[in-house]
């Protein structure tokens, strides 16, 4: 993770509007089309076992930081493209029924086998780019059941969820000092 204070920001008292994003993942165009939300990581610092002392422990920083998980949600079209290409990822990875699901995946393109890099470009009020958050090594671990319910009464879109684990983040900028 690479963070760098950003000097305009002291400028720019606008406030993050939550539909100002657009998605990014090469490995699925489908779910870039119809993606909802994203939630954001968690990046969290655990401490060491602690410092004693003859009156208290003192807590120091650990030495390992950890990246929560990604969260994306997105609508699930007419014919479950974008579930298609998780749940299909996802056995090439786990335990294929057999070589030609590997072998599948071992015949897409270099940085499309395993993992895929992903970025959330975060958009201004103006929907201008910001900044973006690239998240690197990107591979689905679940994807949220469909629930299809004969007894609904509207017809509103069904969303799910695809939860993503990664290497790393970083932050970059878009806008010039």
């Amino acid at each position: 993770m690479h963070l760098q204070p950003n000097p305009s920001l002291s400028v720019n008292k606008n406030f993050l509007v939550p539909t100002g994003f657009t998605f990014a993942l090469a490995r699925s165009p489908n779910l870039n089309f119809f993606a909802t939300r994203v939630q954001f990581p968690t990046v969290s610092l655990p401490t060491s076992n602690g410092m004693p002392t003859p009156f208290a422990k003192i807590q120091i920083p650990g030495d390992r930081i950890e990246f929560g998980a990604v969260d994306i949600s997105f609508l699930l079209d007419e014919e479950l493209q974008a579930y298609a290409e998780m749940a299909m990822w996802m056995q090439a990875l786990g335990f294929p029924e057999s070589f030609s699901q590997y072998r599948q995946l071992q015949s897409m393109p270099a940085g499309m086998r395993d993992v895929s890099d992903g970025t959330l470009t975060i958009l201004d009020s103006n929907f201008a780019p910001v900044s973006s958050f690239r998240f690197v090594d990107m591979f689905p671990t679940s994807i949220s059941g469909v629930d299809m319910n004969t007894s609904a009464t509207d017809a509103t879109p069904i969303e799910m969820t695809v939860t993503f684990a990664y290497t790393r983040f970083v932050i970059e900028s878009h806008r010039r000092p």
